[in-house]
């Protein structure tokens, strides 16, 4: 299948790149550097403005939510992924798989969360991005996947390669309330299961890009001290994280337990779904694993 790939130099995007590519899919990385991501990726790469024919897209692109997210930068959020659907969506192609997040179901104690849940009744702005962006789809031709994605957890990058540096000097934390649960998927299944809704036609609309097995803020956490083998320090309380970061800490403290009710229906098979510790969060591509076909 002919797959073009926004983000392809990112973190999801170049595990996803090598992975379709091995499966045998022939990938075109859409970039504002062609060249550049060319020959990091060793793809094909074309220019937003040049297009060409396809029969996939898989749209990862966005502005990073990394920072404090004043007013420019939650325009910018907002921006960077809804416009950049819309024109994406306007373009021919029988597949459209389209980023989302589970900041779209909010902060939900309690309950069990699928993609028939309703979204955020708070409606924060995670979740007023998250509908906007996935409305943004509907001018789309061809079958839609919204990639509602949870934490992604690799020691390379993603969530866990973010933390790492503070829990590897001694200053790892627990955010929020420790019982709180986490929703979390490793990169290599992430890429998996991304694959497997390319490849299976009965997939459409909101997908969950999670494990079954969500896990406690304070599982996460010590389970990444143990890997650097420290302690953890403490615990921050939400109201001191939203006081530094804003809405920013709903990231980081949102009690969301998802199980991914339409993949496990459709028969997908996790490599990794409960956690074990950090030495099982790998990634794709790389020297630690050879990427599997999912299968039913």
């Amino acid at each position: 299948m002919n797959v073009l790939i926004t983000g392809a130099t990112g973190f999801i995007g170049r595990a996803l790149t090598a992975h379709l590519a091995w499966l045998g899919h022939d990938i075109t990385a859409v970039s504002r550097d062609p060249a550049r991501a060319s020959a990091l990726l060793r793809v094909r790469a074309c220019a937003w403005d040049a297009l060409p024919a396809t029969d996939a897209i898989i749209h990862l692109a966005g502005e990073s939510v990394a920072g404090i997210w004043t007013p420019w930068k939650r325009r910018r959020i907002l921006e960077s992924r809804v416009n950049t659907t819309r024109q994406l969506a306007a373009h021919p192609a029988r597949v459209f798989l389209s980023a989302s997040a589970v900041g779209y179901y909010g902060d939900r104690p309690g309950e069990v969360l699928t993609e028939s849940s309703p979204p955020d009744p708070a409606n924060r702005f995670r979740a007023q991005v998250c509908r906007a962006w996935e409305d943004a789809t509907g001018c789309a031709q061809g079958r839609v996947v919204q990639l509602r994605l949870g934490h992604v957890l690799a020691l390379d990058g993603g969530y866990i390669g973010a933390l790492l540096p503070l829990f590897r000097i001694g200053a790892g934390c627990i955010f929020g309330n420790a019982a709180a649960r986490v929703s979390w998927i490793t990169i290599c299944d992430t890429v998996r299961l991304i694959g497997f809704a390319l490849e299976n036609d009965r997939f459409s609309g909101p997908l969950n890009i999670t494990t079954p097995n969500s896990i406690s803020q304070s599982e996460l956490a010590r389970g990444i001290a143990a890997h650097c083998n420290r302690r953890v320090l403490t615990r921050i309380p939400a109201w001191l994280l939203r006081a530094c970061l804003g809405e920013a800490a709903q990231a980081l403290i949102e009690d969301q337990n998802i199980r991914p009710a339409k993949a496990l229906d459709a028969g997908f098979r996790f490599e990794f779904p409960a956690w074990n510790g950090v030495r099982e969060i790998i990634f794709v591509g790389g020297s630690q694993h050879t990427p599997n076909r999912a299968t039913t």
